[in-house]
Order: structure tokens, then C-alpha cells, then sequence
């Protein structure tokens, strides 16, 4: 199983970025647990200066940008590796 963060508002691209990794797991079935993180708090600790973030199983994979499917789907598979 791997471990998605999104970072973020929780509103606009955060949530189209959310949005997009349940329907990517979904799509592919992808085992995986998706939690959105909004507390600004925990963004520097987290490594996310510039929202949305995507973190995958403890890494940053994406700052200030929604990635497309085919890189977001090339992480998660690479996480389970």
C-alpha cells in the first residue's frame, strides 16, 4: 500500500489534484490511502513551500502544480516498487 499527501487549501487546484489521485487509484487499482493535509503548519515541515503538494510514502514528488495522470500514476507504481 502506498501513502498520498496532498498539501494544501483543500480548495481549488489542492482538491482538482485530490480529485485526480482517488480517480488514478481507482482507475488503476492502485492500493493506497489518501490524506489532505490544509494545516499551513505542516507545510514547511513537510517539505511543501508552494501549494498544492503531492507527497508519496514520505517523498515530495510535486510542488505548486497539478501534475498530469501519467506522471502522477508513474510515481504511485514507482512507490510500490
Amino acid at each position: 500500500m502506498i501513502y498520498i499527501q496532498i498539501v494544501g487549501s483543500g480548495f481549488g487546484e489542492c482538491e482538482k489534484l485530490e480529485n485526480l489521485c482517488r480517480k488514478i487509484v481507482e482507475e488503476n487499482s492502485v492500493e493506497a490511502k489518501i490524506e489532505t493535509i490544509t494545516d499551513v503548519k505542516q507545510f514547511a515541515k513537510l517539505g511543501v513551500l508552494q501549494t498544492p503538494g503531492m507527497i508519496i510514502n514520505g517523498k515530495v514528488v510535486c510542488i505548486g502544480d497539478v501534475p498530469d495522470e501519467v506522471n502522477i500514476l508513474a510515481w504511485m507504481f514507482e512507490a510500490q516498487l
